[in-house]
């Protein structure tokens, strides 16, 4: 990307929910969370560090909670799998060099816009 001036890093990022802090079924999601928290500071800090190299780098927000292709079965039935997420992948790739550094999701009309974490 370097030699080209140019592309797209691609990151997702789930972020995590203050309703799980105290609530019994919450335990061990301490890692989890952190490593979200992790994600999100490394690519605001690669960003800065490729931005002169016309590398954009954003955290795609998959815009809700998804199933993983192996997770259990009672899950995939409650929750969209990664199809959810193909579209914003898609859209984020062509991200302008004004979103580097940012969570990205789509609005209501498709456009891709930087959003603000809920934490």
């Amino acid at each position: 990307m370097r030699p080209a001036g140019a592309g797209h890093v691609l990151n997702i990022w789930g972020g995590f929910s203050r309703k799980v802090v105290g609530n019994p079924d919450s335990v061990g999601v301490g890692a989890y969370s952190l490593s979200k928290v992790a994600v999100r500071k490394f690519t605001q800090f690669l960003a800065e560090e490729e931005r002169e190299a016309g590398i954009c780098i954003v955290i795609v927000s998959p815009g809700g909670a998804m199933a993983s292709e192996d997770a259990p079965a009672d899950v995939k039935a409650r929750y969209p799998g990664p199809e959810l997420i193909a579209n914003r992948f898609l859209i984020a790739a062509q991200a302008g060099m004004e979103l580097t550094g940012e969570v990205v999701d789509l609005d209501e009309s498709g456009r891709l816009v930087a959003v603000s974490p809920d934490w």
